[in-house]
């Protein structure tokens, strides 16, 4: 487990712990743990935007938005998406273009998307290579895309907070799951090495 770094300072009527209204980017949010965690944050009044692979998952996960106290009001939980492959560059680029457009950028993002994988004794290259750009390449290429975001306003005025969701594997490292203990070792590494690059602009924890 990453020790989260710094983020900027709440401003002093603004409530630290508050989601209100921030943009929220999951991904793998269609699913699972993503979608678990797309229901509660838009519950507790964040802007979410989730994509994965089946637009039936995505569907459903959209329609699960329900109702949340904000502000002393109920209002309902906001859940945008879309269908895509964290794997594909031109689809990382349209994945953040559109939440732009629904949910005003990007305070928080949330790496979550990742496929099982085997071992490189089972697997043919092309298998292999597309479990590392599904569960690492993907995890840089929104990182890139969020951290453009989240420092934009520039230093002291930009910032952010950076989840990138880990395994147990990353230590574990089970026999016969080799290629996706690989990319989990990886994305715990990446996350200690820029939680100390990004300190001042954007917490990272994995």
């Amino acid at each position: 487990m990453v020790r989260p770094g710094l983020s900027p300072e709440p401003a002093e009527d603004e409530d630290a712990t508050s989601l209100a209204g921030k943009a929220v980017i999951i991904s793998g949010g269609t699913t699972g743990i993503g979608r678990a965690t797309a229901q509660l944050l838009a519950g507790e009044g964040a802007r979410v935007f989730v994509f994965g692979r089946h637009e039936a998952d995505l569907n459903e996960t959209i329609g699960t938005a329900g109702l949340s106290e904000v502000g002393g009001s109920r209002q309902r939980g906001e859940i945008h998406g879309t269908v895509a492959d964290q794997s594909k560059q031109e689809d990382v680029e349209r994945i953040f273009r559109e939440a732009d457009e629904k949910i005003g950028g990007c305070d928080i993002l949330i790496n979550n998307a990742a496929i099982a994988g085997g071992s490189v004794f089972e697997k043919e290259i092309d298998e292999i290579r597309y479990v590392l750009d599904a569960n690492l390449f993907g995890y840089l290429a929104c990182t890139r895309e969020a951290l453009t975001r989240m420092t934009q306003s520039g230093a002291g005025q930009g910032g952010g907070h950076i989840v990138n969701v880990g395994s147990m594997s990353a230590d574990l490292r089970e026999a016969e799951g080799d290629i996706y203990v690989a990319t989990k070792a990886a994305i715990q590494a990446f996350s200690e090495s820029l939680r100390k690059t990004r300190t001042s602009m954007v917490s990272a924890s994995a």
